[in-house]
């Protein structure tokens, strides 16, 4: 899964398709073996869509000990508390 997460930042920019198959393989992979991806790379995916979120595909904003993350794409917006 880390492979494929690496390989999804890498062709984030010239082939954004691309990278959200890897998103799709990984996540599909990450079931089959009943292995949950790591925090960060739940922080990569938006939720609602499992596309990929490159920083060009994101908004990011901190509000009160939160980290709000919008994807630019279907609208979704993901809240994660932050110390």
């Amino acid at each position: 899964m880390e492979r494929l997460f690496e390989l999804a930042r890498a062709n984030a920019e010239t082939h954004p398709e691309r990278s959200d198959r890897y998103v799709e393989l990984a996540l599909k992979i990450g079931m089959r073996l009943r292995v949950r991806p790591t925090r960060e790379m739940k922080r990569m995916f938006c939720k609602s869509c499992r596309g990929f979120l490159s920083p060009a595909q994101r908004m990011v904003r901190l509000r009160d000990g939160v980290l709000v993350i919008r994807c630019m794409r279907c609208g979704h917006i993901s809240r994660m508390r932050y110390r």
